[in-house]
């Protein structure tokens, strides 16, 4: 019986080395958030990234996306069917006396460009800003 038990733990020992390693290096996501990788400074292009004072910047963290003139509180981000995420979201809109429900969905299109959708508006695309400037 000990042989059977050492046997079984030998393999256990095995299959743990030989599929924990490639476990261990995919990005780490929190349940419920946004993944790093979509995470920080975008703009419709490098100009606005690089413009203290520039409408065309987004935010991203784990949990809110916030644009110049609005904010996305998200509710519970989930990977999207075909890749990216989606969440209901709770929006605050400049000038709008109480907030409204929405939906968005962000998906990185390459390492430094990714998309966003809001509503059933057409999605659009960021760069990856360099420096994380304020939206505002």
């Amino acid at each position: 019986m000990h042989d059977f038990c050492r046997l079984n733990r030998t393999i256990a020992a095995t299959l743990l080395l030989t599929l924990g390693a490639p476990l261990a290096s995919l990005p780490a996501v929190a349940e419920g958030a946004l993944p790093v990788d979509m995470q920080g400074t975008w703009g419709w292009d490098d100009e606005a990234c690089a413009e203290r004072v520039s409408d065309g910047r987004v935010a991203v963290s784990s949990l809110i996306v916030e644009f110049f003139a609005s904010a996305y509180a998200l509710d519970d981000p989930k990977p999207a069917e075909g890749g990216g995420w989606v969440s209901a979201a709770t929006v605050h809109v400049e000038g709008e006396p109480a907030p409204e429900a929405g939906t968005i969905a962000l998906r990185l299109v390459a390492r430094d460009e990714l998309e966003i959708r809001t509503g059933e508006e057409a999605p659009s695309i960021y760069v990856r800003c360099a420096d994380d400037l304020p939206v505002r």
